[in-house]
């Protein structure tokens, strides 16, 4: 799971805020529930804010709270992930790199790292646009080979 619980509850709850201000309110919460974002409720719900007000023991109490919850969720996400990856692999990791949108979460990136314990690096948001040229361009390459 990524943005798109952000994004959801950004439009369900505070469209007229900005990111930047989202994240100012996130910082400044201190609701400590989290949630499996991986769950289905958040897959795909009618309404985030519903889907989190439904799963949660306790219930936010302000914009700040619900953005709080997510990005500490989204980061305890990112962390089971990383540890599935590492029990595949059998590869311990010593950094984290993020890139696209979520690279300019501030709170995200700190909350991840905390999480996981290794650095996060966060790259450029063009980065991902970048790396999928790149592998649109070699497969268009290869298919004219």
């Amino acid at each position: 799971m990524g943005l798109w619980v952000i994004n959801e509850l950004k439009r369900d709850i505070c469209p007229f805020l900005s990111f930047p201000e989202i994240v100012s309110l996130a910082k400044q919460s201190t609701f400590s529930e989290t949630v499996n974002v991986n769950s289905k409720t958040f897959l795909s719900p009618m309404n985030m804010k519903k889907a989190f007000d439904d799963t949660l023991t306790t219930k936010p109490s302000c914009v700040g709270d619900y953005f709080r919850c997510a990005t500490a969720s989204l980061a305890q996400g990112y962390k089971e992930a990383l540890e599935e990856l590492s029990a595949i692999t059998g590869k311990t990791f010593k950094k984290l790199f993020i890139y696209g949108g979520g690279a300019k979460n501030s709170l995200l990136n700190e909350m991840t790292e905390e999480a996981c314990g290794i650095p996060v690096v966060a790259r450029p948001l063009e980065a991902s646009s970048i790396g999928n040229l790149k592998v649109q361009m070699r497969a268009y390459y290869k298919k004219r080979k």
